[in-house]
């Protein structure tokens, strides 16, 4: 993590440059002790030699030069630390580390002959060159790639080929530009044309390619499983747990003696409804229909962050993920199994801790009152959207196969909620539509695949009544808990769509007009606009 202090370091020499004229740190330096202490309290985790030897290093670079016993900056000389991107082939963006670095540089733009060995995802320092002159780019700081402080690409994933005489690997990732030479002996015996995983021994360097060794063989072009295993080593996902992590799972407990002290919504009844091949059940929902025509609406989400605290072996797990990723027929979860299908399983028939929001709406849709708490809540069954949409339409055989608790008494109790949800959603559906809400509805693709792990067909899927009832449910309930902590002045990261660039605007008009649609007088301003057209 040494690129962290090389960050620090350069933040604060941009800290003591822009404030010239008014700070005299600017032009009298520091002290070794000075530096030690200041770099020390931005990046804890640095040792005092390692210190000393980054200000030696930054002397050699000309950033500082020597006073007496003070260390001063010198002008004109500007470097920055960040991480290498290359979205396509030709083209590297730094993007800076630190605030007062990227409000003065933005992206620094490094051009294919100054990248040196970088690649995409490496921790670089580079020198910034100045300004660019020339065409689209013109304004935009340019620089050249000092020295890579930390590589990212120490695994490759690639097809393995073979000359007379070396093995070589071609990356299936363009932005790693490099074929990467294998020795017969560090080979692993693949054959011509197999997909590999290759760990890299050298960096390319001036007229050498980069040398590597084969640590693993995914297989060939067609083989089930293959893409999966070449996207999980191409973005370099974690597959297993840490044994902290695993013991930490084990150990938690059920609800017991935590329940007293949350709102008992186990007597609701409360279901959950996704599609036949859902995999996490981390979301329910409720519904009661009162005498008024009023609704009291119940969304119910897996209380995740009771069993996950913050700094334990858990929680560095999951920040490492930041989510759960679903193949086809695979998942690699956030969190320990332990959790992610049991304790924050939403299952029917047993007790689960929730954070629960209850909303009471009239019969226009209009929120009367609500209230966010946490609580215990059981889901009475496990429904998907096609058992619920024909539930509606009266062509559901019998609900006691999805009802976990098979008491009579329970299934008019739980057709009267489908209906109640089904009167409510459109009526949310028509108050976002007013507000100027844009829906495409377009078709999505599912794959189906056979017993093999082979792609057996495509087809649209299908979206009725009940997808919309819990998307409709589900805003509602964000949309409450934005408006709760807005109203409490509470720091929140909001999701937003922002409007579209001017210019994509009218580009799209005139495709538009081209194409013979009528625009608002208006023209496209606000997203009622936008739906108009659409």
């Amino acid at each position: 993590m040494m690129w962290r202090l090389y960050a620090a370091a350069f933040e604060l020499l941009e800290s003591a440059s822009s404030t010239v004229g008014r700070s005299p740190r600017a032009t009298r330096g520091w002290t070794l002790s000075e530096l030690v202490r200041r770099l020390s309290a931005s990046f804890p985790m640095a040792r005092k030699r390692e210190i000393v030897r980054l200000v030696r290093e930054l002397v050699a670079l000309g950033v500082l030069r020597r006073r007496g016993r003070r260390y001063v900056r010198v002008p004109h000389v500007a470097f920055v630390v960040g991480t290498l991107k290359r979205p396509r082939r030709g083209l590297s963006l730094v993007t800076p580390e630190g605030e007062i670095a990227q409000r003065k540089y933005g992206e620094v733009r490094v051009r294919e002959s100054q990248v040196g060995t970088a690649g995409h995802g490496d921790r670089v320092l580079v020198r910034v060159l100045g300004r660019s002159s020339k065409g689209a780019s013109e304004g935009v700081w340019e620089g050249r790639v000092e020295r890579v402080l930390e590589r990212v690409h120490v695994l490759v994933v690639g097809r393995f080929m073979r000359t007379p005489y070396v093995g070589y690997v071609i990356p299936l990732d363009e932005r790693f530009p490099y074929e990467i030479e294998v020795a017969p002996e560090d080979s692993l015996d693949a054959e011509e044309g197999q997909i590999v995983v290759v760990e890299l021994l050298r960096p390319s360097a001036a007229h050498h390619p980069p040398v590597g060794r084969v640590i693993e063989v995914l297989g060939r072009d067609g083989d089930p499983g293959l893409d999966e295993e070449i996207v999980i080593h191409k973005y370099r996902l974690p597959v297993r747990f840490s044994e902290a992590a695993r013991r930490e799972a084990a150990a938690l407990l059920p609800i017991e003696g935590d329940a007293h002290k949350r709102r008992d919504l186990r007597g609701w009844l409360t279901v959950t409804i996704d599609g036949e091949s859902a995999r996490d059940f981390d979301d329910a929902v409720s519904i009661e229909r009162l005498p008024d025509g009023s609704y009291v609406l119940g969304v119910h989400i897996a209380d995740v962050s009771h069993y996950v605290l913050e700094g334990s072996a858990l929680d560095a797990e999951a920040y490492e993920r930041g989510t759960s990723v679903y193949f086809p027929e695979r998942v690699l979860p956030m969190l320990p199994e332990a959790l992610s299908e049991d304790l924050c399983s939403l299952k029917p028939g047993v007790d689960r801790l929730a954070l629960s929001v209850l909303m009471k709406l009239d019969r226009r849709g209009e929120l009367l009152a609500y209230e966010l708490c946490e609580s215990v809540i059981r889901s009475r069954a496990r429904l998907t959207y096609t058992f619920v949409n024909e539930a509606l339409a009266g062509r559901a055989r019998s609900l006691s196969g999805v009802v976990s608790m098979l008491d009579e008494d329970l299934l008019p109790r739980l057709l009267g909620a489908l209906r109640a949800m089904a009167e409510l959603a459109p009526i949310l559906i028509a108050r976002r539509q007013e507000r100027g809400a844009i829906d495409f509805d377009l078709p999505e693709p599912v794959v189906l695949f056979d017993d093999e792990g082979r792609i057996g067909g495509i087809v649209r899927a299908e979206r009725n009544l009940a997808h919309r009832m819990i998307e409709e449910f589900m805003i509602l309930a964000n949309e409450t808990v934005a408006r709760h902590l807005t109203e409490r002045n509470v720091p929140m990261i909001y999701r937003v769509h922002e409007p579209p660039e001017e210019e994509r605007v009218r580009e799209f008009l005139a495709l538009v007009r081209a194409l013979g649609f009528s625009i608002p007088r208006r023209g496209l301003r606000e997203a009622r606009d936008f739906q108009q057209l659409v």
